[in-house]
């Protein structure tokens, strides 16, 4: 029997509603808009509300509903005001609040990670293009036990086919495959073979070189549970590669260049580690981080340079994608 999620559609707009039952659709979710009455539901698996601008406490109606008529029920407050961080969660993560934008694409990555922990389950192994040809901009978001990854594209003003960045979570780690150019194009077997390659290279330079020769057209990010380590590659220099954390001196680290010198390399990772790979910036950015602002967005955790990068492609479409991984504190 498909998950009843159920919308409270009073303090939400006609948009996100439309997106709501969208992402219901797609995840074979009944979708149950609620006008605040009587709800003749068994167990409903979410619940989804808007919460005003200016409010501060869950309203008593949703909170009954969750507490009361049928306890345990996740709660997912979507907030008209910024928050400290893009997403919070409360409550042992029974109320999670999400902040503006309310995008199609996030609200579905949202929704498709609380599901796959109300479930019990890692959600999908894999993140990768949204198949709309109407979304400009797009996001993916997946929740693992001990990471968060993501992925950002945009098909510029041309509208082409985006570049589509593929991540992966692994007993022994996460590999993320950014492709550098249009006809870098990964098969399943090729992202098996070169997922297996890169946790099986090791600190041996040798070996990151031969991966990079062996895909020419792909950056690659590894995230080694086992020796808990980093391994990137990247071809060229105009790919950016960053590592963030407030446990390192100095807090942000610039791996583009030494990277594509080198062929690769391996930095010991540890927990709060945020390293991101892009193909660029949003046109009108400097290369320059002091410049651009992101060192300081990268201060607040992936989420919140995901939110930026996101708020920045739809004001100045750029062709571009990009790769998130943060090891969780």
């Amino acid at each position: 029997m498909a998950d009843d999620v159920v919308v409270a559609t009073a303090d939400l707009d006609d948009e996100v509603v439309r997106h709501l039952a969208a992402a219901c659709d797609r995840l074979a979710a009944r979708y149950v808009a609620w006008d605040g009455g009587e709800l003749r539901l068994e167990r409903p698996s979410l619940l989804v509300a808007g919460l005003p601008a200016g409010q501060r406490r869950v309203p008593p109606h949703l909170m009954r509903l969750c507490t009361e008529q049928h306890p345990g029920t996740p709660l997912l407050l979507l907030c008209h005001e910024g928050l400290v961080s893009p997403t919070v969660s409360l409550h042992g993560g029974q109320i999670v609040l999400v902040g503006p934008p309310f995008s199609s694409a996030r609200l579905y990555g949202r929704l498709a990670v609380l599901a796959a922990e109300r479930a019990g389950r890692e959600p999908d192994s894999v993140v990768s293009v949204i198949d709309d040809p109407h979304q400009p901009v797009w996001t993916r978001e997946r929740l693992h036990a001990d990471v968060w990854v993501a992925s950002v594209g945009c098909r510029g003003l041309g509208g082409g086919v985006p570049l589509a960045p593929i991540v992966s979570n692994g007993p022994d780690g996460v590999t993320a495959l950014l492709p550098c150019r249009p006809d870098a194009v990964v098969d399943e077997a090729s992202r098996i073979e070169l997922t297996e390659r890169l946790a099986a290279a090791g600190a041996d330079p040798g070996r990151l070189t031969e991966l990079r020769d062996r895909a020419p057209g792909l950056a690659m990010i590894h995230y080694d549970r086992r020796s808990e380590e980093w391994r990137v590659i990247a071809p060229a220099v105009d790919h950016l590669l960053w590592l963030h954390s407030a446990h390192r001196l100095p807090a942000l680290w610039n791996l583009s260049a030494g990277v594509a010198r080198r062929g690769g390399r391996v930095v010991r990772a540890a927990a709060g580690d945020l390293m991101v790979g892009l193909t660029g910036l949003p046109d009108g950015d400097s290369d320059e981080l002091a410049a651009s602002g992101y060192d300081q967005v990268m201060r607040r955790g992936g989420h919140s340079l995901l939110a930026a990068l996101e708020r920045r492609l739809h004001a100045v479409p750029r062709a571009l994608a990009g790769v998130l991984v943060e090891i969780r504190p």
